[in-house]
């Protein structure tokens, strides 16, 4: 009988979740959409700043508040503008015992992608910018 051997993987980084949810995506704190229509619809991009997969190094550099995909997509997020006198107004979420991330800075932000017929686009929603550290060790 065989031994099914696991391949160990760490990922280190920040990540952008780009959705069409009111501000603060009801999905990160209530498993539900807080979107107008009910729905979920989602931009997702990391940059892994360190990271392996058994022998693979999956290292890559830079960080960027826009990101692109060519031919696919962007995403683009702003800072929330503070209702007085219009200056950056920044907002940090925390959440602890969260799974995809647990602290996450957040604004305003507007993606778009397209791909292979489907598309998906959302103008000044939510978006959250987070840094992460997964590993299946």
């Amino acid at each position: 009988m065989a031994t099914a051997t696991m391949t160990r993987w760490q990922l280190t980084g920040n990540g952008y979740e780009f959705c069409n949810c009111d501000f603060g995506c009801g999905c990160n704190f209530g498993g539900f959409p807080n979107s107008e229509d009910g729905s979920c619809r989602a931009l997702v991009g990391v940059h892994v700043r360190k990271g392996r997969c058994g022998d693979v190094d999956l290292t890559g550099s830079g960080r960027k508040s826009t990101f692109t995909v060519e031919g696919v997509g962007e995403g683009r997020g702003d800072t929330f503008k503070h209702p007085v006198n219009g200056e950056e107004h920044l907002a940090e979420v925390v959440l602890p015992s969260g799974f995809i991330w647990k602290t996450g800075q957040c604004g305003q932000g507007s993606f778009s992608a397209s791909a292979h017929g489907v598309s998906v686009a959302s103008e000044n929603s939510n978006w959250i910018y987070y840094d992460f550290d997964w590993s299946n060790a």
